[in-house]
């Protein structure tokens, strides 16, 4: 999958779920720190990753889940 490389133009917010694809967007946004639970895009299997909070991440989420996931202020960046 490309990515584009240049600066966000847009976000929406990320509610995890257990079962709910999210939007696939340029990166993931973490408003405060912590463990995110979920499976990227060309990924086969749920990985959970600890990112620190007030950044954007560029890691494509196709799942986000509920359990597992610590971090909170959740974004897609578009």
């Amino acid at each position: 999958m490309a990515v584009d490389s240049g600066p966000s133009r847009n976000s929406v917010d990320i509610t995890p779920h257990a079962t709910n694809p999210i939007p696939v967007g340029r990166g993931i946004h973490v408003g405060v720190g912590g463990d995110v639970a979920g499976r990227l895009v060309d990924a086969s299997a749920d990985q959970t990753f600890t990112f620190a909070g007030g950044v954007t991440h560029p890691y494509a989420f196709q799942y986000v889940r509920v359990t597992g996931t610590t971090a909170t202020g959740l974004k897609v960046a578009f």
